[in-house]
């Protein structure tokens, strides 16, 4: 049975105690969590555990935010 929220006015927002968590959990394996629009992720560390992944973009920036010359910690890649 689908269960739908719609917020006609406004922004949603979800917050949880300072520490928490936020799961989105299909089962293992056995769904899929679908995210129209853009994705902003913001905070220090992305992890993403995958098999596989695709990129439909040619150009993927890395060291976005470097000041001066060089690169920081002296490396860089993929």
């Amino acid at each position: 049975m689908s269960k739908f929220l719609r917020v006609p006015n406004g922004d949603y927002t979800i917050q949880v105690q300072p520490g928490g968590n936020i799961v989105l959990n299909t089962g293992f394996d056995q769904g899929t969590v679908t995210i129209t629009g853009n994705l902003l992720v913001a905070g220090t560390t992305t992890t993403i555990n995958t098999e596989n992944m695709t990129v439909e973009d040619n150009i993927i920036l890395l060291n976005s935010g470097e000041t001066g010359a060089g690169i920081t910690l002296d490396e860089s890649g993929i």
